[in-house]
């Protein structure tokens, strides 16, 4: 997400937004006719983040930064 910072002048504020926003991976994820994802997928999570926001929580409920085997252990695989 971009992160707003105290900019010296409203133009100098624009001017980040806009080369945050010409970015194309930033561009990709807010234009379906330039992203690399098919149709159908992206129709199916809409036009919000719910879907990502839940897979950042459920990682979060699983665990981060585990060791290698602490994450074969509580992983579905076994």
């Amino acid at each position: 997400m971009y992160e707003t910072t105290k900019c010296s002048t409203k133009r100098t504020c624009l001017i980040d937004w806009i080369q945050y926003y010409r970015q194309p991976y930033v561009l990709a994820s807010l234009n379906k006719y330039i992203s690399n994802m098919e149709n159908e997928v992206w129709e199916r999570y809409g036009n919000n983040t719910n879907a990502a926001e839940a897979t950042h929580a459920q990682a979060n409920r699983e665990g981060k930064q585990l060791k290698l085997l602490t994450a074969i252990m509580r992983s579905d695989f076994t």
